[in-house]
């Protein structure tokens, strides 16, 4: 599963209160990839803002911020993103059409949390239920490669 881990910019920071050792490149859901015998994919921008807090009041901002991020996920390799923030998820998953139609773009990058790829390890049978709530569903890329 050629994966980024993308924590955004709010999972690791403050450090002093999430304990993060690295803010500026946490490691901790990359462990826990690697542990399910997967390999993220390095890359720069995990910490890199998905513009959650604009995403209202200027969309346009953020789905610049967004664009960069696919921009970017794809450029490393990856077929689809890990993450463990909810706004992420929602943005990056939520508005890839858009953003594909406004940038004349044709990204199909799934956004799974880290928790679904542990559900997928550990054997769950219905996750059918789960990825039929994402925006880009990644069964085609799960089965393609043999995870479900």
């Amino acid at each position: 599963l050629k994966n980024v881990c993308y924590y955004g910019c709010q999972s690791s920071r403050p450090p002093k209160i999430t304990d993060s050792q690295n803010c500026e490149n946490p490691v901790s859901m990359d462990r826990i990839i690697k542990t399910l015998g997967e390999r993220p994919i390095q890359w720069s921008f995990k910490t890199d803002c998905c513009g959650a807090s604009h995403i209202i009041p200027r969309q346009d901002i953020a789905f610049i911020m967004i664009e960069k991020l696919y921009q970017r996920a794809r450029q490393s390799g990856a077929a689809c993103f890990v993450v463990s923030c909810q706004m992420c998820q929602l943005n990056l998953d939520a508005y890839q059409k858009q953003i594909n139609n406004e940038f004349g773009t044709d990204y199909y990058l799934p956004v799974l949390y880290f928790t679904e790829l542990i559900g997928l390890a550990l054997g769950h049978s219905d996750t059918s239920k789960w990825f039929s709530r994402h925006f880009v569903n990644p069964e085609k890329m799960l089965l393609k490669i043999g995870l479900v």
